[in-house]
């Protein structure tokens, strides 16, 4: 997980290269956040 960013600029970039590389993206904003993250392989399909 990554911290929010302050600049909207790099927000921008950085959403926009993510889904060029093509990963999944969650904004979620929220005070608590509870759960699990798990590693999942990528296959070209």
């Amino acid at each position: 997980m990554i911290p929010g960013f302050e600049d909207s600029v790099e927000e921008t970039a950085f959403l926009e290269q993510i889904g060029a590389d093509r990963h999944v993206v969650i904004r979620t904003r929220v005070s608590r956040l509870y759960g699990t993250a798990r590693d999942i392989p990528v296959t070209d399909s």
